[in-house]
């Protein structure tokens, strides 16, 4: 069985009771994908970690954890003089984003260590792209399965970064700048990322759908919003679409980036849509 986790911002947070679900019933899983928020899910269960594990760590985040704005005075003129002069090289993307992103990537190295991604035992596959040459990118412990590949295979990077680049929305997170490429989320091209797992060997495969799909209910609740809106439309037409054998798909409330007021409704809002499918697994 492989298991496929989407993007989608705080609403990744309902991916924990899908967790809880499939390891309460010891469903076993023989490889895992992600893309964004749902790449921090894949490499939790690829490590060995428990749903309990990350309850904990999310009950313990607060919105200055993962929102630290950048902008002030300094940082628009300087990005204002990059934008005039064209100087679009990569030591100016600090003013290429809302936010910072280095606490985030303090609780990924507190959540997964320094490991590299090479040394994880259960076949793991994370997207993102690479914004110089415009590639999509495979961050994998098997490069091998994925020997046909157009765009970039890196099996050679630390895990926890691997998963910033991943849930680096572009203008809102800045991206990460590995060896040649500059990185950003996976979700831009294939935001539920099916054929990894396919392509790892699966014969049966489930997906995790959290995003909100078109059309929405209100505007646009502030730029992060904004941002993984447009990401959705945009991977509406993916060309590496793939059809899951069984789709979970919580029901979710509007919740916005920063917002952890609603950890535990997420969590069972997961858990009630994994036990709306269970019989298929069991």
């Amino acid at each position: 069985m492989g298991v496929s986790f989407s993007g989608g911002g705080q609403r990744g947070i309902a991916h924990i009771g899908v967790l809880k679900g499939l390891q309460r019933d010891n469903i076993p899983i023989s490889a895992v994908s992600g893309s964004s928020v749902g790449a921090i899910m894949a490499a939790a269960l690829a490590k060995g970690k428990s749903y309990r594990d990350l309850i904990d760590v999310v009950n313990t985040l607060e919105q200055k954890d993962v929102l630290d704005v950048r902008i002030n005075i300094w940082s628009i003129i300087k990005g204002y003089f990059c934008l005039l002069l064209g100087n679009f090289s990569l030591e100016n993307t600090n003013y290429w984003s809302l936010l910072k992103g280095e606490r985030m990537t303090k609780i990924l190295k507190q959540i997964f260590g320094e490991e590299d991604i090479s040394t994880i035992k259960t076949p793991l596959a994370i997207t993102a792209v690479d914004i110089n040459t415009g590639l999509d990118t495979i961050f994998t412990n098997v490069p091998q399965a994925f020997s046909d590949f157009e765009g970039l295979v890196i099996s050679e990077i630390p895990l926890y970064l691997a998963i910033r680049a991943s849930i680096s929305i572009p203008l809102v997170y800045r991206g990460v700048n590995y060896k040649e490429g500059y990185f950003i989320d996976g979700g831009l091209t294939n935001n539920v990322p099916v054929f990894l797992v396919k392509k790892l060997g699966c014969k049966k495969t489930i997906s995790v759908e959290v995003t909100k799909r078109p059309p929405f209910d209100n505007r646009p609740q502030g730029i992060i919003d904004l941002g993984s809106r447009v990401i959705t439309v945009a991977v509406d037409n993916s060309k590496y679409f793939a059809i899951p054998d069984i789709v979970i798909k919580p029901n979710i409330p509007t919740v916005n980036l920063g917002n952890f007021d609603k950890t535990k409704e997420l969590i069972d809002i997961g858990y009630k849509a994994y036990l709306e499918i269970r019989e298929n697994l069991l």
